[in-house]
């Protein structure tokens, strides 16, 4: 089993980022990215986000992400999900390997990020990327925070971190 990470200290100012579709916070101490989004989500904005992350000085191979879509309204579409997955493989070098953790509202965001996931795993085998995925969806749950905690656990993060979003 994984070893639990906590925080060092919180006053070591871990990065963030906000604007009103997406905000993202890097932190070493648990090795992990932990994304929001709110509003509408569009491939576009997903693009945005990735290259902000990226760009970002406290950014590093092999980090885990936990990525909320849970408050987001979806307006992608299946062929959004195929230019996402060939976008990814071009970063696999950024990205490194990781365990990627992602919060679904519904149903079609699951069925959308299980798709992703399906895509990128065919593209990236030949690179011998490692990225794992676990996909959770909100509806399966008596609330968010229930799967939140789970995902946290799943990351390998003490369940009662205190998460930036």
């Amino acid at each position: 089993m994984a070893e639990t990470l906590h925080p060092f200290h919180r006053s070591k100012a871990p990065s963030c980022i906000n604007n009103p579709y997406y905000g993202f916070h890097i932190d070493h101490d648990v090795n992990c990215v932990f994304v929001k989004h709110t509003n509408k989500l569009t491939l576009n904005l997903i693009y945005d986000r990735y290259e902000d992350i990226f760009a970002h000085p406290m950014m590093r191979p092999n980090l885990n992400y936990f990525v909320d879509y849970s408050e987001c309204d979806n307006q992608m579409v299946p062929d959004d999900i195929r230019n996402l997955s060939k976008f990814l493989v071009t970063k696999q070098v950024i990205r490194g390997r990781g365990r990627h953790a992602v919060l679904c509202s519904n149903s079609v965001g699951y069925g959308y990020s299980r798709m992703l996931d399906s895509l990128y795993n065919a593209s990236r085998q030949a690179k011998k990327a490692e990225i794992i995925t676990m996909i959770y969806n909100a509806e399966d749950y008596v609330d968010n925070e229930e799967a939140i905690k789970e995902a946290m656990i799943w990351l390998g993060i003490n369940p009662d971190y205190e998460r930036p979003f």
